[in-house]
């Protein structure tokens, strides 16, 4: 019964270690960025995005920015009525964030550590890679 026991936990451990890196690849090509303005990109956000990467990171030619940058979106509100996520993305003070998913991992990662080095696209703009709450958990673990 134990070793059954055992064989369980450990079938349970692979299980959950598979799926945190199922969710980890899936984050792996995305950032997040906060501080702009709910609506400033109009009807096509990704046309909007491209607009500003190419304007903030001007030495990163040779990238296809309307290839690369595959989907744009805004993090959604989870309210229960569709009238009050409406209101609330009007009303709210802090405009949610906005998540870029590219193709290539190269880039983003090359889009993140220029954003690095300036700090900010403009004012009160911040881009964040786009990591699981257990992910950031195991790096305090081990002092990042």
């Amino acid at each position: 019964m134990a070793q059954q026991s055992a064989l369980h936990e450990t079938q349970f451990t692979d299980i959950q270690w598979k799926k945190e890196d199922f969710e980890n690849r899936q984050c792996r090509n995305k950032l997040r960025i906060l501080g702009i303005q709910e609506g400033a990109e109009g009807q096509e956000p990704r046309a909007f995005i491209v607009k500003i990467f190419r304007a903030a990171f001007p030495d990163l030619v040779g990238w296809d920015w309307e290839k690369e940058v595959q989907r744009v979106y805004r993090f959604p509100l989870y309210l229960k009525k569709q009238q009050m996520a409406e209101e609330a993305t009007v009303n709210h003070p802090h405009p949610r964030a906005i998540i870029v998913y590219f193709g290539n991992s190269l880039l983003r990662k090359a889009v993140f550590e220029k954003a690095c080095l300036i700090q900010k696209l403009t004012a009160r703009v911040l881009l964040f890679l786009l990591a699981l709450i257990s992910v950031i958990a195991q790096w305090k673990d081990v002092g990042v």
